[in-house]
């Protein structure tokens, strides 16, 4: 299951000032290139709302929140794609994550050293699209004279992966991110193995001065335009990691002293959890209440097995209601008086928000 995000861009850009915020850590971000050589990696709870409510509602004895993993990656130079700076490291840390926040700098502290001299977040944005377009153009170039050779060995035959891959390569020379691509579902199988950088889903982390609260000025908007079709989000990182490690209070007390209403971490998680095509689903059990990550189009069969493979085995069926049913009716009896309780087999597809009880065999 899709469960990571790699915080990817060039060096001083904000990337471990991004992981230290999210992952309320305090991992070093200094003013000097290739500061994280090493990637930093945190599992962070994802913010639930709906989770709290429950737990208002149930009182539990132990709550549970979903988490994603959040990985710090090295930052990359131009030509990391032939091997410079930390290159290959990079883009091999970049293959084992599913999604990526691309953080682009749009601060303007001359006091943090800026690898091309001068900040300007379309160019920078631009170079390392372009290094993960040619680290997968090289892929491609090698993978469709594999499926050449192949295909010649067969009497002359060409074969759908051959057409597969020039079409790849005629995309990825076009300098056109693979994810902008119109692949069929089995082309994508088909392609998986080569973990392609471009073919990730992703998203624009502008990190702003604390004072820029939405997509305004020159620099965001030209990053708005350049980055379509994926989305921006406006992250104040220096802000956000000192807010990171304080209590609910402090936390607040801070917020209005600065004229803000909220802390922009929840939403970037949320905007990270969607991504990665997650939805959340709930069980009470033994006096626990549990938040699980699962895929969207997930099986009650699928969920029953996230929680325990026993569970899966001899999976009978489900108990079904909506967490919002159970916060507007109070009690599981209520519900049930109210129809609003449903038994469900294996093959119900699991919704965002789902509360489940599950009966097996054991």
């Amino acid at each position: 299951m899709a469960t990571s995000i790699g915080l990817v861009g060039l060096p001083n850009v904000g990337k471990t000032t991004v992981f230290n915020a999210l992952a309320s850590a305090a991992a070093p971000a200094e003013s000097y290139p290739f500061c994280t050589v090493e990637k930093n990696v945190a599992a962070v709870a994802v913010p639930d709302a709906m989770l709290e409510d429950l737990a208002r509602l149930l009182g539990p004895e132990e709550v549970v929140p979903t988490t994603i993993e959040v990985i710090d990656i090295a930052g990359l130079v131009e030509g990391a794609s032939k091997g410079e700076g930390l290159g290959n490291k990079f883009l091999e840390d970049i293959r084992s994550v599913d999604a990526v926040f691309h953080v682009v700098r749009c601060f303007g502290n001359p006091h943090v050293a800026h690898v091309a001299g001068s900040s300007d977040p379309v160019r920078d944005l631009e170079l390392v699209d372009t290094e993960l377009v040619l680290a997968d153009l090289e892929v491609a170039v090698r993978r469709l004279a594999q499926e050449r050779r192949k295909a010649k060995s067969l009497a002359g035959a060409t074969s759908s992966e051959v057409h597969l891959y020039e079409q790849i390569k005629a995309h990825l020379a076009r300098d056109k991110a693979l994810a902008t691509m119109d692949l069929s579902s089995r082309d994508w199988c088909m392609v998986q193995g080569d973990r392609f950088l471009t073919a990730k889903p992703s998203l624009v982390v502008a990190n702003v001065d604390e004072d820029v609260d939405d997509i305004s000025g020159e620099a965001l908007e030209g990053l708005v335009a350049v980055s379509a079709p994926r989305p921006v989000a406006p992250f104040p990182a220096g802000l956000e990691a000192e807010l990171a490690p304080l209590d609910a209070g402090e936390k607040e007390q801070f917020l209005q002293e600065l004229g803000l209403e909220e802390s922009k971490i929840p939403a970037l998680l949320r905007a990270g959890f969607d991504l990665l095509g997650l939805i959340t689903f709930y069980t009470m059990a033994r006096n626990k209440l549990h938040a699980w990550r699962i895929r969207k189009g997930s099986s009650a069969l699928e969920a029953a097995g996230r929680i325990h493979s026993d569970m899966a085995a001899g999976f009978i069926r489900a108990d079904v209601f909506t967490a919002r049913d159970l916060l507007a009716h109070g009690t599981v009896a209520e519900l049930r008086s109210a129809g609003r309780l449903r038994s469900e087999g294996k093959d119900y597809k699991i919704c965002d928000a789902d509360v489940l009880f599950i009966h097996f065999r054991t």
